[in-house]
Parts: C-alpha cells; sequence; structure tokens
C-alpha cells in the first residue's frame, strides 16, 4: 500500500475548489452532497465503495480511480487532500458510480433523511446511506443498487 500526503494542490484544483468547497461541519445536507461528489471526480474517483463524514468535517473517500486503482482520500471541510492512499489496480466489486449515490441519497431522503453522514455499499449491492432527520434523530436507509427501492429503514426514536 501506497501512503502519501500532499502538501499543496495546483492552481486549477484549488479554483475548482473554491467554488465547490465543502461545508465545514460534521455531517453534510443532501444538497451539500453533490459538491462533495465534485470534488471527488476532480480528484478522479470514479467509482466509490464507501464516503464518510467524519466528526471534524472532514470527508474520507474509498473508491476506483480511473484505470482500477483503489484508493482511500481523506479531504479536509474545505476540500483540501489531507491524505491519500493508493492500492494499485484492484477489481472494482461492489461499487457505486456518483449517480448511484446520488440515486440511493435520494431516495433516503424520501424517508426523512436530511444531513449525511455515510454512503456504502455491501456485497449485495445494497447502499447504506447513514444521517439525521430534520428533527436530529439518527436513521439508517438501505436502498437496493439498480432499482432504487428503500428495502430497509431504521429509524432512532
Amino acid at each position: 500500500m501506497k501512503k502519501s500526503t500532499r502538501r499543496g494542490l495546483p492552481l486549477a484544483g484549488v479554483l475548482a475548489m473554491a467554488a465547490v468547497a465543502m461545508p465545514a461541519y460534521a455531517d453534510v445536507s443532501v444538497d451539500d452532497l453533490h459538491g462533495v461528489l465534485e470534488r471527488s471526480a476532480e480528484y478522479g474517483f470514479t467509482y466509490y465503495k464507501d464516503i464518510e463524514i467524519d466528526d471534524d468535517g472532514s470527508v474520507e473517500i474509498e473508491g476506483w480511480l480511473a484505470g482500477n486503482a483503489m484508493a482511500k482520500v481523506t479531504f479536509s471541510a474545505q476540500g483540501a487532500v489531507i491524505e491519500e492512499r493508493t492500492r494499485g489496480e484492484r477489481e472494482r466489486k461492489h461499487s457505486m458510480q456518483q449517480s448511484d449515490v446520488r440515486a440511493a441519497v435520494q431516495a433516503a431522503a424520501g424517508e426523512g433523511l436530511t444531513r449525511v453522514d455515510d454512503v456504502q455499499i455491501n456485497r449485495k449491492n445494497v447502499i447504506e446511506v447513514e444521517g439525521q432527520t430534520a428533527d436530529g434523530k439518527d436513521i439508517d436507509v438501505r436502498v437496493q443498487q439498480g432499482s432504487f427501492d428503500v428495502v430497509k429503514v431504521d429509524r432512532d426514536d
């Protein structure tokens, strides 16, 4: 596993980051997730396994870059790369495209999700979206990839 830390971004990356800066709080709204996806695409992600918003507002993304190199990258709340690890070319199993992430989050929003903490896909190709409702209660919505039917909802009452 190769591990490196970038100390700066190219000017184009800085300018793009300013346009789609990630929110500076521990979870993101359904609408703000689009900025996270755009920033990750600018970095080079084409498929996703897990998108996790940490307590400090940073976002950790695990997935595949163009050419099937597996990567795990942590972005600061402002969109700068904090840490990156690549594992070389890996078979892409159980992955989501941006459109899958967006559709699953939209389906979860239909169940009351307003803030996103984590989006990940399991081995059964079920996308799990974790977050909170408008009243601050935790919600976990599972959505079948492809059909985007909600298969399970867990709410904290």
